[in-house]
């Protein structure tokens, strides 16, 4: 029987800049994280990526994106079958499709990204629920792959 695959939640942090503290320490700063959508992320395991990466390889985890992919608005319908007929009768199509922002968000090196179920609900500055960091982002034809590392202590 095949496996059916879940699919994860994905966050991302944009790096904005690195500041120092008086006594010479660097501070990253970032932005608000926004939801990206549910994706498939898996992790690294072939032998390319054990080349690439050693023993690193067991602390990385990848994602395919589009590469015109667009954020997912919170304005949509989420659980369709709860709903009593006459509600439905009264929505639109509209409400029922997914609706997207045509925000554009970019994604590179030093971005920080929530995985694994680490949202950034209830916390204090930008980042601080992020397990994991963007590695590297490869442009190809269709699709964008990206790589991500587990940061150390989360």
């Amino acid at each position: 029987m095949r496996r059916k695959w879940r699919k994860k939640d994905l966050y991302i942090a944009n790096f904005l800049r690195d500041e120092y503290d008086d006594e010479g320490n660097k501070i990253s700063t970032y932005d608000k994280p926004i939801y990206i959508g549910k994706e498939n992320i898996q992790p690294l395991s072939g032998q390319s990526d054990i080349v690439e990466y050693g023993t690193r390889v067991t602390k990385m985890q990848k994602v395919l994106l589009d590469t015109n992919f667009k954020i997912k608005n919170n304005n949509k319908v989420k659980n369709i079958d709860g709903l009593p007929v006459k509600e439905l009768d009264v929505m639109t199509v509209k409400s029922l499709t997914l609706k997207y922002n045509d925000q554009k968000i970019t994604i590179k090196e030093n971005d920080l990204a929530y995985l694994d179920g680490a949202i950034p609900e209830s916390e204090q500055v930008n980042g601080d629920n992020a397990n994991y960091r963007v590695d590297s982002v490869r442009y190809q034809n269709k699709k964008i792959a990206i790589y991500f590392e587990k940061l150390p202590n989360k």
